[in-house]
């Protein structure tokens, strides 16, 4: 399972994820409570570019109330469904570890 699939789905039907990223522009670790699906504050604009191609994952910080562009290339940890993965990265890639229950 991807990082992106196992966030897709331990937000499913409106759960609230925590996860654990560096920060792109400041190179600090940010934590928070992330739900997928949330339609406040959707305007019908869109966004100017696909998350996609720039390997992020948008979500709503249950915290800021606020919509955050997640980055999958730099995530820590993921906490949900009762459990908790470490993810760790090398030069050939990533591994995701799971680690005991929340």
């Amino acid at each position: 399972m991807t990082k992106k699939e196992l966030i897709l789905n331990a937000t499913k039907n409106g759960k609230v994820v925590g996860l654990g990223f560096i920060k792109r522009s400041t190179g600090k670790l940010r934590t928070g409570a992330f739900r997928g699906g949330v339609v406040k504050g959707i305007t019908g604009d869109g966004l100017k570019y696909n998350p996609s191609d720039y390997d992020l994952l948008t979500l709503y910080d249950m915290n800021a109330k606020g919509y955050r562009q997640i980055p999958l290339d730099s995530l820590v940890y993921i906490k949900g469904l009762g459990k908790i993965w470490e993810i760790s990265e090398d030069e050939i890639g990533y591994q995701i570890v799971e680690k005991s229950g929340v």
